[in-house]
């Protein structure tokens, strides 16, 4: 019973303690067309829920004058909007500026809330304006409660839900400039996003001013998202913050300006990615490289985290064209910003070989690396590759050939006794060539492709 009683103290004395965070990840600064309305960032939750309330994200331009001490770089904030916890002014908590307040310098704005009959049936409005156009569920509404759930994709629609005397002020054109579809595919989507909404007033009283917008096109601005977790809400010690310092480059006309993590800490612009950029962009993955090596007739795959929470699984996808990707090896995370991960691919084909990292996160949201490319000269003329491995069912051989021809495929055991051997008539291009390896028991195997008179041999588990 004492360790009962023992532990239950324990507990109340963490709990004060569990930080809420948003991790601040893209800014969508630049749309196609109207600035102010459509403007947003996206963030990730962690592994606790956070309260629209108790969230505050401002944007400030970090400059040199008599403001700071010595010349220093201060904090001259622009725009900001706090939740009903936070401190209602940057100063004295954020802004480096004596004296800056929400009406001083400051342009303040508050968020709508779930809660509230009338910002629920706003935010409704909203919502499936967004998904109509999407063509799936891409936006999720928050719950009554005003909670984000841990381990979510969060976007903030800054310049969308103040209401006039006599409207919403929505999104401008939201067919051309927000359009979503492509976070869509077959009617299901791709990724999602619990939706918070800023009751800016920059658009006017008459909801029509579609240019200006919160963040600079043109010159250095960094975004601070923060986070109150409970005590004084002066106190900045009260606070988590996420960071992201960026200056943008020449904006392309029709498309949109997209401020990503560049995995060492800064920021890099994106254009040309059309109104709207994929789930990849916008959910860039937080990689400080992601590389490989070619030696001893294998091909070795590095990456090294630099921030890694929640992530379910690594999978490493391999193409022999660059564009049909098929995985071939799973490492489980530490969930541990820092870790390097490494795998062999000890069966590359000849020639071109592409490989890129896919992550699984906990709340089923995935994102890309880069893909890296190798050249494997191995004197043959064809390039195959078994997937998954390891086989949990059916497996697949993706064989790539220039001509014509039978070649067979056989399954032994570790000793070398054959289980199966079965022909197959191979066409030019990438042939899809299902291996029955459903009924084998649990164990390592060796499966051999004959050629002519070529053979080569790759091993696989079998779960």
């Amino acid at each position: 019973m004492k360790k009962i009683y023992l532990a239950i103290a324990l507990l109340l004395l963490i709990l004060p303690y569990a930080s809420a965070q948003l991790i601040l990840n893209t800014q969508f600064i630049n749309p196609c067309g109207g600035d102010e309305h459509n403007e947003f960032i996206v963030a990730k939750t962690a592994s606790n829920a956070v309260n629209i309330a108790d969230i505050c994200f401002g944007s400030y331009n970090p400059s040199t004058n008599s403001n700071g001490v010595g010349g220093a770089a201060v904090r001259d904030y622009n725009y900001w909007w706090s939740g009903n916890n936070t401190t209602a002014s940057p100063y004295p908590t954020f802004s480096s500026f004596s004296g800056e307040s929400c009406g001083s310098g400051v342009s303040c704005y508050g968020f709508r809330y779930p809660s509230i009959p009338a910002d629920n049936t706003d935010i409704t409005s909203l919502i499936n304006n967004l998904n109509s156009t999407a063509g799936c569920t891409v936006f999720i509404a928050i719950p009554a409660t005003n909670i984000i759930p841990a381990n979510s994709n969060v976007i903030f629609f800054l310049g969308a839900g103040y209401r006039n005397a006599t409207a919403l002020c929505g999104f401008d054109n939201v067919a051309v400039n927000l359009n979503f579809s492509n976070h869509c595919n077959a009617g299901a989507p791709l990724t999602t996003y619990y939706v918070v909404f800023g009751n800016a007033t920059g658009s006017g009283t008459t909801c029509g001013i579609t240019t200006g917008g919160y963040f600079s096109n043109s010159s250095r601005r960094v975004s601070a998202l923060h986070v109150y977790n409970g005590g004084g809400n002066s106190t900045i010690a009260n606070y988590t913050t996420s960071l992201q310092d960026y200056t943008p480059g020449a904006n392309v006309t029709g498309n949109a300006g997209v401020m990503i993590p560049d995995g060492a800490g800064g920021s890099k612009w994106v254009n040309n990615q059309g109104c709207i950029p994929s789930p990849n962009i916008i959910l860039a993955i937080r990689l400080e490289y992601f590389s490989g090596s070619v030696n001893n007739k294998k091909v070795t795959l590095n990456w090294l985290s630099s921030f890694e929470q929640d992530i379910k699984s690594f999978i490493v996808e391999k193409s022999l064209d660059g564009r049909n990707f098929y995985p071939f090896a799973t490492l489980q995370p530490a969930n541990k910003s820092g870790t390097q991960y490494s795998t062999d691919d000890t069966n590359p084909g000849s020639g071109r070989n592409f490989y890129r990292l896919r992550v699984v996160n906990l709340n089923g949201t995935v994102e890309y690396s880069s893909i890296i490319k190798f050249n494997f000269t191995r004197g043959a003329a064809n390039n195959w590759v078994l997937y998954p491995n390891p086989v949990e069912g059916k497996s697949f051989v993706t064989y790539q050939s220039f001509t014509s021809k039978q070649i067979w495929i056989n399954v032994a055991d570790i000793t070398g006794k054959t289980i199966s051997s079965k022909p197959f008539y191979i066409q030019p291009g990438i042939n899809k060539l299902l291996i029955d390896t459903e009924k084998l028991s649990a164990a390592m195997y060796l499966l051999s492709i004959k050629s002519n008179d070529n053979i080569e041999t790759t091993s696989f588990i079998k779960r």
